[in-house]
């Protein structure tokens, strides 16, 4: 856990060694835990950061053997292979690397995106992966549910997701969605 307050922060640099530390403590953990999986995901969005596409695999296919867990995770872990595709998903967008992260962002909208926090999230990764591929009408549709749903929350990191999208939109200024896109996020102030 405490790795991810370097990973909120975006200085990933200071989350590998604590990652790395618990990845070696997980693996004489109990193994009827999700806990090295979850570790090993984690371990994977701090590379991502760092801009390290082939570690941050290596680290997701070791998370997915979560799936190999016969029983259900404690709820203090809160962990388990439903989370995955959203995570990779998040990976592949900060790694900019859009056309391995929609497949799996689509996939855990469909899978896991219950909660409207959740969905907001995963709706948020898709956004910045359409405007990556330079798609805005298909960026413009995803963020705007997610303003919607941002609109009716309380979540500071639902407002921070919100505040990436816009970061990401200057070059596509002088398109008439981006524009009614900006008048919808300005109304969230």
């Amino acid at each position: 856990r405490y790795s991810y307050l370097p990973i909120f922060e975006e200085r990933y640099e200071n989350a590998v060694p604590l990652l790395k530390q618990a990845e070696a403590l997980a693996q004489r953990g109990d193994p009827v835990l999700p806990t090295r999986y979850w570790t090993a995901a984690t371990y994977a969005e701090a590379e991502s950061g760092m801009k390290n596409l082939k570690a941050c695999q290596s680290a997701f296919e070791r998370a997915h053997d979560v799936s190999s867990l016969l029983e259900i995770s404690p709820a203090w872990i809160r962990f388990d292979a439903s989370r995955l595709p959203a995570l990779q998903g998040a990976c592949y967008v900060r790694l900019e690397q859009p056309s391995l992260a929609e497949p799996v962002l689509k996939q855990a909208l469909q899978q896991s995106a219950k909660t409207s926090r959740r969905r907001a999230m995963i709706l948020s990764d898709l956004a910045l992966s359409a405007l990556q591929q330079t798609d805005v009408e298909k960026a413009c549709t995803y963020a705007e549910e997610v303003v919607t749903l941002t609109a009716s929350s309380a979540s500071g990191f639902l407002r921070n997701s919100v505040l990436k999208i816009q970061q990401q939109l200057t070059p596509f200024a002088s398109v008439e969605a981006i524009r009614t896109l900006k008048q919808h996020i300005a109304s969230l102030a």
